[in-house]
């Protein structure tokens, strides 16, 4: 009887040594804390999403718990813009080249400094839960203006300079092939931006903290840039000009990028973004401007104007940098997620302005300041998940 008790003792234990072999415990106890996330959980709902694998990737790598699969962004932007290649004015000297000969010697040149203003960028996107898909929609404005103003001694004429006098001219003043110099000048740049992108992106895993959104997508973007300028002589000899350009561009195109993210710990990872765009569009751009003045013995000179037109089609290219923190949570069991950014971005559209500068004798053999539009600064955003 004994013996047959022993038997049976053995032949259990043997199995439960099998069942338990065929079962093996996980190598890590973090991966039961990650699947576990998998599992359904009464306090979210009743049919979550299933796991991918159950390895332990920061943030996890599924979608989240019981979620609609939409985001919503708002981003404070705070940046700079301005036109390079942009000299709007130079401040000249008459130097005497020759015997009886003066001419205007340039001794220096005036741009635009870059002023920084707000602006805003909101964005809807769809994660489609199948293979890392998304999709995301989003606008940008940003508004910019600038001022310029300087006075110097000032010639007695706007026709030209005498030995070493000094006096400001401008390209946007200019009349015809006529230039003409003047003792204060004003101007203001103005820059309104509107861009509109959308994107088709996957998310690849490249480790356990580090992933790669690649995307391609459209783009369509406008702006309207206006440029007022004026000079004055002094008292004793009125005379004065004025000019205003307006440029009106747009385009729409394709944009394709990558945005690399680097998570060193549970909340918090580096961020990157880059993306370049090739947009068809046109511009336009128009000119009007107009001199009067009285000569010394008061008798009044003829009144110039001029207005000039121009509209062509061509292709743009646009490239986007940025860089910055990211801090980012879930709540509810995981069926919300929240990130907050803080950044850095770059941006500059070449070739964006056209301006009309001189519009020969009869107004053809029209030339253009051609000038790149660079603007960025600082990221502010607020990232939901739901």
């Amino acid at each position: 009887m004994k013996q047959q008790l022993f038997a049976l003792s053995l032949i259990a234990t043997t199995g439960l040594v099998a069942q338990d072999n065929m079962n093996p415990p996980m190598r890590h106890s973090s991966h039961a804390a990650c699947c576990n996330r998998c599992e359904c959980n009464p306090c979210c709902c009743t049919n979550p999403r299933p796991c991918i694998d159950c390895e332990c990737y920061v943030p996890a790598f599924g979608n989240l718990e019981c979620d609609w699969g939409f985001y919503l962004d708002v981003e404070f932007l705070y940046w700079y813009a301005r036109e390079s290649n942009l000299p709007i004015a130079a401040i000249d000297k008459g130097i005497e080249f020759a015997p009886n000969v003066i001419g205007p010697e340039t001794i220096s040149i005036l741009n635009f400094d870059a002023e920084w203003d707000p602006g805003v960028r909101a964005g809807l996107g769809w994660n489609m839960g199948d293979d890392g898909w998304d999709t995301y929609l989003n606008w940008t404005y940003i508004k910019n203006d600038s001022s310029l103003k300087k006075t110097v001694t000032g010639p007695q004429s706007i026709f030209a300079l005498t030995t070493n006098e000094i006096g400001i001219t401008s390209p946007f003043l200019a009349l015809g092939t006529a230039t003409y110099e003047y003792a204060s000048f004003s101007s203001r740049w103005t820059n309104r931006f509107n861009q509109i992108d959308w994107e088709l992106g996957r998310k690849y895993w490249l480790s356990r903290c580090f992933v790669m959104r690649s995307f391609a997508g459209l783009r369509g973007a406008w702006t309207r840039t206006h440029i007022k300028a004026s000079g004055a002589l002094n008292a004793e000899v009125i005379a004065n000009g004025s000019a205003k350009l307006k440029d009106r561009i747009w385009g729409v195109g394709f944009v394709a990028g990558f945005e690399p993210t680097w998570y060193f710990s549970n909340c918090f990872a580096l961020y990157g973004d880059f993306s370049a765009a090739l947009i068809w569009g046109e511009t336009q751009s128009k000119k009007d401007g107009s001199v009067f003045g009285i000569r010394p013995d008061e008798e009044p000179f003829n009144d110039f104007s001029v207005s000039f037109c121009s509209d062509f089609y061509t292709m743009s290219s646009i490239i986007d940098l940025g860089l910055g923190l990211r801090w980012e949570k879930t709540w509810c069991c995981d069926r919300y997620r929240t990130a907050l950014d803080l950044g850095w971005e770059h941006h500059i559209w070449f070739s964006h302005s056209h301006r009309v500068v001189n519009t020969g004798e009869l107004g053809s053999d029209a030339r253009y300041i051609v000038s790149d539009l660079g603007f960025g600064g600082f990221v502010l955003r607020l990232k939901w998940d739901f």
